[in-house]
């Protein structure tokens, strides 16, 4: 566990405030991706050059005040801004009855679905009997409401067979809210809590098999790699399974790796499919264009939550882009 983290909590309020989330903006000095999002602000386009932070509001109020656990932590691009206190309530909120769960914010993207959403569905679902789960909508991520499919069955096989309400455009007021701790915290780490719902989601078989998540198959991917497709047929003579998760069920893809001895795959959101396969599972991520030698830090803490061995092996070119030969040979020396 990261030191700072402290230990996983469940606090209660009654007659909480959601307010909806959206972006602000703030003049500091970080990424491109900052500026991308801004471009979706009416009237918020940076100039050429211009450096700026992204900065989100919406949170859970307790009597006008903040409650700090409700909050995403602050990531380089992106940090929270919500005022201490609520000020003047609007008139008229929409009013949910019952005993609701705050999960957090709704992620459309898939990997942070599954690092930051679902693992924030720790508490025991046979314990805490809610009437069902409520989250603020991630502001980019219009497109994730309703629930998709995919979304649903995780949610679903992680116990929680309750309704869902994802906070958007309004202000709503929730009879009783229960808000828990953040099991997994971007670029810090897991709390053993996000490994119990990953935990109740996976399958029990025998890890038997060598998996390796293709991304040869991805339309669009921008952080492909030239001869990836040759990847694919070096890995299968090796004798590993090559799987195309984009084109597999979300059951089938989480049935593929929690059968997998080892997890191979290229950076991203398809190889946090690992925090789904067994503990005894040794998980070795390749290297892409966007990081080549250096391994994703979500990578790790996945790993490290899993107690899995993880290995990296870099982005291995040569004047045809990717060097298939050397990069076999060094995943054959970690052994499949």
């Amino acid at each position: 566990m990261p030191a700072d983290f402290g230990p996983a909590t469940i606090e209660r309020y009654e007659d909480a405030v959601l307010t909806p989330a959206r972006f602000v903006h703030t003049v500091e000095s970080v990424t491109n991706r900052a500026r991308s999002l801004l471009r979706r602000l009416p009237g918020r386009t940076p100039p050429p050059g211009a450096t700026h932070q992204t900065r989100v509001v919406g949170a859970v109020y307790s009597a006008g005040r903040l409650v700090p656990a409700s909050q995403r932590d602050p990531f380089p691009d992106v940090a929270p801004a919500d005022p201490l206190s609520l000020g003047r309530i609007p008139k008229g909120p929409e009013g949910i009855s019952g005993t609701w769960l705050y999960g957090g914010h709704w992620m459309g993207q898939f990997g942070h679905f599954l690092l930051e959403t679902l693992s924030a569905l720790w508490p025991d679902p046979a314990r805490e009997r809610v009437t069902g789960l409520l989250f603020h909508l991630w502001p980019s991520d219009e497109y994730a409401i309703p629930p998709l499919e995919w979304q649903r069955w995780l949610i679903d096989q992680a116990g929680w067979r309750v309704p869902i309400r994802i906070v958007a455009g309004s202000t709503v007021k929730v009879d009783d809210l229960l808000v828990p701790t953040r099991a997994y915290r971007l670029h810090r780490g897991a709390l053993p809590q996000a490994r119990a719902v990953w935990d109740r989601i996976a399958p029990e078989q025998p890890a038997d098999t060598a998996v390796f998540l293709s991304r040869s198959r991805l339309r669009g991917d921008t952080r492909q790699a030239p001869n990836d497709a040759f990847l694919d047929e070096a890995l299968a003579a090796a004798g590993c399974q090559v799987v195309h998760p984009q084109e597999l069920t979300i059951q089938e893809q989480v049935a593929a790796v929690s059968r997998a001895r080892t997890l191979i795959g290229v950076s991203g959101s398809q190889l946090h499919l690992s925090m789904f396969a067994r503990s005894c599972s040794n998980v070795i991520e390749l290297g892409d264009r966007r990081l080549p030698t250096l391994p994703i830090f979500e990578q790790i803490s996945i790993a490290e939550a899993r107690g899995q061995q993880h290995h990296f092996v870099p982005l291995l070119t040569d004047p045809s882009g990717r060097d298939i030969r050397t990069t076999i040979d060094r995943v054959l020396a970690l052994g499949i």
